[in-house]
């Protein structure tokens, strides 16, 4: 092939309508990040091998007509890059997807979803679209490359956070403490599975409004005087935010504090018996007689009820311990719980794909959306297309639909009420063993006068 025209068939400014291609820097800037998943870079190599496996006829740009198929034309850098992510079946899958179009056969569409998806999840946005639009395919790559790096810091921090809680986990089943001074410790480590709800609360409220009702924001709490969501994610996020924080200023150490008070009386009380029962053997080893048998039954009632109150201190004592505990164990479960709620996708779709799916979903949405959700699912679509019929319209809304109710509203709906549930049977527990607490601390104060009656005879 002599240089101009390999020059031509590499030419890609690429996209309708003029627009240029991203840059081999930009594209291989996100091949080389690790922040970035596989599967994106699996995509993004997918398109670019089939960009430059057409190219341009040279100087074409305002029909930017393609040249024929050859995979000659494909760089060994790109090549290199197939090897490296073994992104070979993406890179054949997405060519066949885009060479057969809309004549594409079901089958070759149903080996492409399912080599990106798996079989449980057909037809997920993402599956190779083969649009025959690869600057579209490769723009909507690398943004959702941008997202997963937006959020790469937060499930780090998820992570570190989940180590920590499990290590709380781990000293208070060794020990019968976590260690931590307050409840407020524990709950940092889990605030960050909010998060989730902030991304995609909002989404999920969009897409539910106008039909069908909320399952997710019909709950009420059973012990939060009838707290529920709103359905406004302005309003909601305060909701969930207080329904996480309910127990967050438990200060263990009090409690703590109460049992060495405790085992402190017991102390002081052994030695008061001990010196009772030192005296009274020095007392009536030299005195004997009626006076001395009275003298001796008072003794031994002192003796008697200082006893009592030891059991009883020490009773008390054991039973802070063990309700520190719980509380600890409820604390460190439910951070545990919400911590885990965090991911940053839905089935690996970012929440700004997701917004213009919901948008795409409930109508009216941009003939720029359109697009490209259109080639998120594959569909043949571009301007000329959008101009002359509203069913591929009706199609992509269709689909968006079908990836709403199929992955944004089951996979919300379990979290909230996964949330939900934690934080009411937190409340319920609570509520029972701080009912426990008040009862033992009365009972203490109890033996507490008993004892000065005690000291006083």
């Amino acid at each position: 092939m002599a240089w101009w025209d390999e020059a031509k068939a590499r030419y890609r400014p690429a996209g309708p309508n003029g627009q240029v291609s991203p840059t081999d820097e930009e594209i291989t800037a996100i091949l080389d990040d690790p922040d970035v998943s596989d599967e994106t870079k699996r995509e993004l190599i997918a398109a670019w091998s089939y960009d430059y496996a057409t190219g341009y006829i040279w100087g074409d740009v305002l029909i930017q007509e393609r040249t024929g198929f050859d995979p000659d034309n494909v760089p060994d850098e790109v090549k290199d890059y197939i090897e490296e992510y073994d992104a070979q079946e993406y890179v054949d899958n997405y060519a066949a997807n885009a060479i057969g179009n809309d004549a594409l056969s079901q089958a070759v569409n149903d080996a492409a979803t399912i080599a990106t998806y798996g079989e449980e999840n057909p037809g997920g946005p993402g599956a190779l679209p083969g649009s025959g639009n690869p600057s579209a395919d490769m723009q909507a790559a690398i943004d959702q490359a941008a997202s997963e790096r937006r959020y790469a810091d937060k499930v780090e921090e998820q992570r570190e956070n989940g180590e920590r809680l499990q290590s709380y986990a781990d000293q208070l089943k060794a020990t019968g403490s976590t260690g931590a001074a307050s409840s407020e410790e524990i709950f940092d480590s889990g605030e960050i599975g909010l998060e989730f709800f902030r991304l995609f609360w909002g989404k999920y409220c969009r897409y539910r409004s106008g039909g069908g009702g909320s399952r997710a924001g019909a709950r009420d709490s059973k012990g939060g005087g009838g707290t529920s969501l709103t359905g406004n994610p302005f309003a909601d996020k305060w909701i969930l935010k207080a329904r996480y924080n309910e127990q967050r200023e438990v200060v263990f150490r009090r409690i703590s504090d109460q049992v060495e008070q405790y085992s402190r009386a017991v102390d002081s009380l052994q030695r008061h018996v001990d010196e009772l029962t030192t005296a009274q053997r020095d007392l009536f080893a030299a005195w004997e007689g009626e006076a001395a048998e009275a003298a001796s039954l008072t003794y031994d009632d002192a003796v008697d009820q200082a006893r009592t109150l030891m059991k009883e201190l020490d009773n008390a004592g054991t039973v802070l311990n063990e309700v520190r505990s719980a509380l600890e164990q409820m604390c460190v479960t439910k951070a545990q719980t919400v911590n885990g709620l965090f991911t940053s996708t839905i089935n690996g779709i970012s929440p700004d794909v997701v917004g213009r799916l919901v948008t795409v979903a409930k109508g009216g949405a941009s003939e720029g959306d359109i697009l490209y959700v259109a080639s998120q699912f594959g569909i043949p679509a571009d301007q000329e297309c959008l101009d002359i019929s509203d069913d591929v319209k009706a199609e992509v809304q269709r689909s968006a639909s079908e990836w709403c109710d199929g992955n944004l509203v089951p996979v919300v709906e379990t979290k909230v009420e996964a949330f939900w549930d934690v934080c009411d049977a937190t409340d319920e527990g609570f509520e029972e063993i701080l009912g426990v607490m008040r009862e033992m601390l009365v009972q203490g104060a109890q033996a507490g006068s008993g004892s000065n009656g005690a000291r006083g005879r």
